[in-house]
């Protein structure tokens, strides 16, 4: 096959941080979701707890901000709503930014 091929994204969202541990929970739906023959296209699954999604919601991450405006729910469990993005000031732009430098730049000079 040449070219992008496509996938999906599934963004799981849970109410309590413990169960984002993929290795207990998830990594057997991810294994069956790649061995599936019937399921042509691949499928990653994603997972963080409502907070997290609603901190990087706040803090305007494209990523979570993209899948809140163009995401299709397929299930929700409650009512809860998610954060709606919102744009953040230059300032907040720039300690979000840093905060993300600090975080990614020693994995980067180590590859």
């Amino acid at each position: 096959m040449k070219g992008y091929r496509s996938d999906f994204d599934l963004l799981i969202i849970v109410n309590e941080r413990r169960l984002c541990d993929f290795a207990t929970y998830w990594y057997k739906a991810a294994d069956r979701l790649i061995r599936e023959k019937s399921i042509e296209t691949p499928v990653s699954l994603i997972v963080h707890s409502r907070l997290e999604v609603n901190t990087y919601l706040k803090e305007e991450q494209y990523f979570f901000s993209d899948i809140r405006k163009e995401g299709i729910v397929l299930y929700e469990l409650d009512d809860e709503p998610l954060a709606e993005p919102k744009s953040l000031s230059q300032l907040d732009q720039l300690r979000v930014a840093t905060a993300f430098l600090a975080d990614r730049l020693p994995l980067a000079q180590t590859f």
